[in-house]
Order: structure tokens, then C-alpha cells, then sequence
């Protein structure tokens, strides 16, 4: 049957809201190729991401055509050797994987932190000392965000490049003054775009060459690196700026839809599902819950049943994808808690649209689900 409440509903621009900056686009005729909207979204986004982290200095950024493609240009633009090892969390969007090895690298594929669910300085510090390892892509998995300090810190000390993969950790990520961040603006993430994304750093080498790299590798009318065509068309700048101007609007109904599951999943379901520990995000992304002694697929079809899209975010595991498999090495003699996390999580309905009597639904329907599967 299909789901009456689907899992992901996007919170985009109206016309209306798109038509100045459409507008504005056809009286200069510029459509791509680093234009004025595109431009002036790199500049929104940057004041955005200062104001947040309060450090000195400048921040780099250069927008993309997908969260994905920044990824790989940030990759090629970190100067790593060829067929570089770059050490990424099993538990993780498959785009974080397949990103490394169009790159022309090797994913290292290690487990993951039990409470946070995210691959931390100490678990990438243990893994450096045991085998080679070239760089390290830590990923802020549904949407909290990352500890540049600590992850700046960690690269200080061991000498190893970091890039953070933080695609729906808009715009709580901070950019390390040595760890460069990856942001995704895909129409389901908080800042939803329709597709997009972008790299922004504060080596600013780093967005330059991405930035190249980004335009076939055109520097000054000649291609010295062989690159790709991953630029931010004007026509997604002009909903990237949209967003902008209503985001205030996009984070106050996605925090009331936090605090009602916060609510209401304490109430009906109280030691039943197991969250993500950590500082929830400002403008939260997903709702994720894991289900122990139960598999997450036997409970969503119980949920399906009864009218509630759900999902097996980031399942399988990176380890258990056999097309990333295949061209990875897995870290480790077991990932136990990637592995649990791959048989657990569920995703619940979570989109700006909901209401406390959807939210009430969900949990309810849940708790049924769940005994029903446990039977």
C-alpha cells in the first residue's frame, strides 16, 4: 500500500519567492559559469558560517552541483598521493564512499563510535597507528554536527589531513582552521536547493583549486589539471538564495517538529528505541531511532502497514555495499557497532510539514509495530 505520511516531504521556495531572483538572472542573461547568483550565494553562505564559529580569518568557499561532487573535488584538491588511503565511518551515505574512490582513492572502512554513531579522533588515532592511512573522512551522520576543534586538533597531532563530511549538517558544522567541511544542498536536506552542495575551507588553496577543478581545470584559458563540470547552475542559486531569505521560517517549524518527537517518543516509547547521542542540530535533518533486539526492516513493514513511510537510512552499512566493498579495505577484524546500526536504525517521518497529531501517529503506530514484530 502507499504510505499516507511519507517519510521526507522537502520545504522549498514558492514562485512567488523565486520570481526576483529568476528575474534578475534574465535581465543579465547568465545562467552558469560562477554567475552573479551563484556568487552572491557564496557570499551569504560564508557570512553564515563566520557569524556561527566566531573565529578570525577568512573562509573559502566554492559551491557545486551536488554535496557529492564536493566531496570528490575537495578530495582532488587536497594533494594526496595516488590511490591515497582515506579512512571513512561504515556508517555513512554511500556518496561518502563512492566520492573516495572516483577520486581515485581507497576507502578504509572502520566502525564507528556506540552512543554517537560517528567515526571520532580516537577511533581514527587507533586506526592510524596499525595500518597506512593518507587522510581521514570523518561524516556527521544525521545531522549533529562534528567536533572541528577536536578533529583540527587531531590533525595537528598526527600530521593527517581531514576533510568533514557534514552533507546535512547545515549550518551548525564549523570549518576547521585545518579541516575543510563538505556541505549537501539536496532538496531533502534542511537547506534543500533541489541539487548542490559546497566545499568551504579556510585554506583557501584548497576552494581555489576545488573551484578549478570544478570548471574542467581551466586556469586562465588552459587546463592544468584534468577536472570535471561540477559548477552551481544560476538557476539553483536562485532557490539557494531563496532558502536564504525564509530559513529562519525552515528552522522554526523543523524544531517544533523536534521537540514534539522529543516529547512524545519519551512518553509512549520510553526505553523501547535507542537515539543518537549528542547536541541535537539547530535545524534538525532527520529523526533516527534504533530498535534493539528487533530488525529495522521487520518493523517497517509492520509501520507500512499501518499508513507510515520509514527508512534504513545509511543501510546497508558502507562495509556491506558489495559495489564499495569491492574497491575498499574494511578496518578491523569486526564493526560490531556499524553492524548494529545496519540491522537497527530507522528512520521516522521528519519534514517541516508535520503536526503534533502526525508526530502522534508516528509513535503510536510505532509502539504497535513494534509488538507486532516482537511476536
Amino acid at each position: 500500500m502507499n504510505a499516507a505520511l511519507p517519510c521526507l516531504v522537502p520545504d522549498m521556495p514558492s514562485v512567488l519567492e523565486l520570481q526576483p531572483y529568476l528575474r534578475s538572472m534574465d535581465q543579465v542573461a547568465w545562467y552558469t559559469n560562477f554567475g552573479p547568483l551563484a556568487q552572491k550565494f557564496e557570499s551569504r553562505l560564508t557570512r553564515v558560517l563566520r557569524r556561527r564559529d566566531r573565529r578570525t580569518g577568512s573562509i573559502g568557499i566554492c559551491t557545486t552541483s551536488s554535496g557529492t561532487m564536493a566531496l570528490e573535488l575537495a578530495l582532488g584538491a587536497m594533494n594526496l598521493p595516488p590511490k591515497g588511503r582515506v579512512l571513512v565511518p561504515a556508517v555513512a551515505l554511500p556518496a561518502t564512499a563512492t566520492a573516495v574512490i572516483r577520486a581515485g582513492f581507497v576507502p578504509l572502512v572502520c566502525d564507528v563510535d556506540p552512543q554517537h554513531w560517528v567515526l571520532t579522533p580516537e577511533i581514527a588515532e587507533k586506526h592510524i597507528g596499525k595500518t597506512r592511512v593518507d587522510a581521514v573522512l570523518p561524516v556527521a551522520a544525521f545531522g549533529p554536527s562534528l567536533d572541528s576543534r577536536a578533529w583540527d586538533e587531531f590533525s595537528a597531532r598526527t600530521g593527517m589531513p581531514v576533510l568533514i563530511d557534514a552533507g546535512a549538517a547545515y549550518p551548525d558544522q564549523t570549518v576547521g582552521d585545518r579541516c575543510p567541511v563538505v556541505f549537501s544542498f539536496h532538496a531533502t536536506k534542511v537547506l534543500g536547493i533541489g541539487e548542490g552542495g559546497a566545499l568551504a575551507a579556510r585554506d583557501l588553496q584548497i576552494t581555489t583549486r576545488a573551484k578549478c577543478l570544478s570548471n574542467f581545470g581551466f586556469t586562465e584559458g588552459e587546463v592544468l589539471v584534468p577536472g570535471t563540470n561540477a559548477k552551481l547552475s544560476e538557476y539553483h542559486a536562485a532557490v539557494g538564495l531563496a532558502q536564504l531569505d525564509r530559513w529562519a521560517g525552515i528552522v522554526q517549524r523543523r524544531q517544533a517538529v523536534w521537540r514534539l518527537y522529543d516529547e512524545i517518543l519519551h512518553e509512549v516509547l520510553p526505553e523501547q528505541v535507542v537515539r543518537q547521542a549528542g547536541k541535537p542540530s539547530s535545524a534538525p535533518s532527520l529523526m533516527v531511532v534504533a530498535i534493539p533486539g528487533l530488525p529495522a526492516a521487520r518493523v517497517l513493514d509492520r509501520l507500512e502497514m499501518r499508513g507510515i513511510q520509514g527508512r534504513q537510512w545509511y543501510c546497508p552499512a558502507l562495509h556491506l555495499q558489495p559495489g564499495i566493498r569491492d574497491h575498499a579495505e574494511i578496518v578491523g577484524d569486526q564493526l560490531p557497532h556499524a553492524d548494529f546500526l545496519s540491522e537497527h536504525i530507522i528512520g521516522l517521518p521528519f519534514h517541516s510539514r508535520m503536526t503534533r497529531e502526525d508526530v502522534s501517529a508516528v509513535t503510536r503506530k510505532l509502539a504497535a509495530a513494534i509488538e507486532d514484530a516482537a511476536q
